[in-house]
């Protein structure tokens, strides 16, 4: 190929890199810890721990992945009257005293406080709207941010809107915080000895590859009434796997199912008939159903309860097991005050709730076991979802996700100083060039290279006319510098540019679960609904 040839060739390439875009450097995912948070009266709650107002307040939220809004429980209390207040704020997650907020600015409704159209009507109408700070970090708060005080019991717990039109991601896309409305989660480990637990993690804006192994599953959201977090999956096996090795499926006839992954949910969900069949292989004596905080589960006597995993396969063939320590607690609630205790510690909990009577119908869920195995990763802008098996650790590496012609950015981040002060943003709308801007730029720069190119063409010929001219005699070779001369001195090296920087890692916070001498276990949220304890009984499952 002549040298004309990679001039021009040369030039094109630089035109088309232009017209298509550059790609640039995405914005560090913010990642929020899932551990225990001390609320009011020095409560502990589990859940995405966040913080609102001036001065703050903190409080444990669920993560939703349908709702677009951010609900908060105040001191009004929802709970029935046999419930004490303590014991009530304990449950959901803290309330929120807005009379103690300096910054909250309390509006008219969902649109006077810039919050989205969320497909739970009820919860948005039997709502008090306003606005404040909210800290996600503490390096990070969204200033004038919507909040809805909830005036209904759709929500069991305080909930983090991760919805298609979350008001938290666009908040932060808005301000350029993040380039994508996606989020990655690990529920972290509740296991009932502090060698199965471990801190979750939500990650806002990407996902955190430290924390995932292997294959994934991949699918795109699935409108169904059924799943209102639209990630339904389907299950082509589900399969004991015995302490001795053995294995037995409980899927039986279809032999495929439709389930949905859940966050919201404390346990698993299967039919009746699977049910049945775990039942059947599985040792050790039923007592009950529970009615503690992981509510529904199955009780049996701790001697000889069930000590082997769960493994879902899914439709792609990726496993997904459940260890038994993730699978089997002991039955936890609260007390009056708040504190969380082992009901009857003769007893197990299983953390399978078995479909039935008012409930046959219902899709079952992919809840907390589930995710204590499994790195979940939502793209609501791409409207796909991504399952891997987890990889439980406290290492961190953020991934950055973007549109596609953005670089996406791989980064293992060390944390900020605890001394830095918090970043405020306040929302302002989407800032994008119009498109006879773009076009603009397009035509002025196509223009300036097709310049360049007749250039080099006319420089080209004169460079040949003056050659038929001249004898043809051999030049030097230029002068280049020896080998062992000085860097700097003749010749020039390189910067390493910022985004090849070797990586750092973020060093690990181990929260303490040991409170007044007395083992402290981490804390599940309940099921998004309850069904009728009545029709809950032996008789009716086994």
């Amino acid at each position: 190929m002549t040298a004309l040839s990679l001039q021009v060739l040369s030039l094109l390439s630089l035109l088309f890199s232009t017209c298509q875009g550059s790609c640039v450097r995405q914005p560090t995912p913010v990642q929020i810890p899932i551990r225990n948070v001390t609320v009011q009266n020095q409560v502990l709650r589990r859940g995405v721990a966040l913080s609102f107002g001036t001065p703050l307040q903190n409080f444990a939220l669920l993560p939703n992945g349908y709702a677009n809004n951010t609900f908060l429980f105040d001191n009004v209390q929802f709970c029935s009257s046999d419930i004490a207040p303590a014991q009530c704020v304990a449950f959901k997650g803290g309330a929120f005293n807005v009379g103690s907020s300096s910054t909250w600015t309390q509006a008219s409704g969902i649109e006077d406080a810039g919050g989205s159209q969320d497909p739970n009507h009820d919860n948005v109408v039997n709502c008090i709207w306003g606005t404040d700070t909210m800290q996600l970090t503490p390096q990070l708060a969204l200033d004038k941010f919507p909040l809805g005080i909830s005036r209904s019991n759709e929500w069991d717990m305080n909930t983090l809107g991760l919805g298609r039109n979350s008001t938290v991601l666009n908040a932060l896309i808005n301000a350029g915080r993040i380039a994508s409305r996606s989020w990655g989660y690990f529920r972290g480990w509740t296991g009932a000895e502090a060698k199965f637990q471990m801190d979750g993690s939500l990650v806002l804006g990407g996902y955190d590859a430290a924390k995932i192994s292997g294959d994934n599953y991949t699918d795109d959201f699935q409108i169904d009434v059924g799943c209102h977090s639209s990630l339904m999956v389907t299950v082509r096996d589900i399969i004991m796997n015995h302490p001795n090795g053995t294995n037995t499926s409980i899927l039986g006839i279809p032999g495929v199912i439709n389930a949905c992954v859940e966050p919201a949910s404390t346990v698993l969900t299967i039919p009746l008939a699977n049910w049945q069949l775990f039942a059947a292989a599985a040792p050790g004596h039923f007592v009950n159903r529970s009615y503690g905080l992981n509510l529904w589960g199955m009780l049996y006597q701790a001697k000889d309860v069930y000590a082997g995993d769960l493994t879902y396969t899914l439709g792609s063939g990726l496993n997904i097991r459940i260890p038994n320590h993730q699978l089997v607690v002991p039955e936890l609630s609260l007390t009056g005050a708040g504190q969380i205790i082992i009901l009857n510690d003769t007893n197990r909990e299983i953390l399978i709730n078995s479909l039935q009577d008012v409930n046959k119908n219902d899709i079952p869920l992919l809840g907390a076991p589930f995710l204590s195995s499994a790195y979940l990763l939502v793209n609501n802008d791409e409207r796909k979802f991504t399952i891997w098996p987890s990889k439980p650790t406290q290492s961190q590496k953020l991934v950055a996700l973007g549109p596609t012609c953005i670089a996406t950015n791989t980064t293992s981040t060390a944390a900020s100083s605890p001394n830095s002060p918090a970043t405020s943003l306040t929302p302002a709308p989407s800032r994008k060039a119009s498109r006879s801007l773009i076009a603009g730029i397009v035509i002025g720069v196509s223009g300036a290279i097709l310049f360049a190119i007749s250039a080099v063409l006319l420089r080209r010929r004169r460079q040949l006319l003056a050659a038929e001219k001249k004898p043809m005699i051999e030049e030097p070779a230029p002068a280049t510098n020896p080998e062992g001369a000085a860097e700097g001195l003749l010749g020039w090296k390189p910067e390493l540019q910022s985004d090849k920087q070797p990586p750092q890692e973020m060093p690990t916070v181990i929260y303490p679960h040991l409170v007044d001498s007395r083992q402290i276990f981490e804390l599940s949220t309940r099921s998004p609904r309850a069904s009728n304890p009545d029709l809950m009984t032996k008789d009716n499952y086994i």
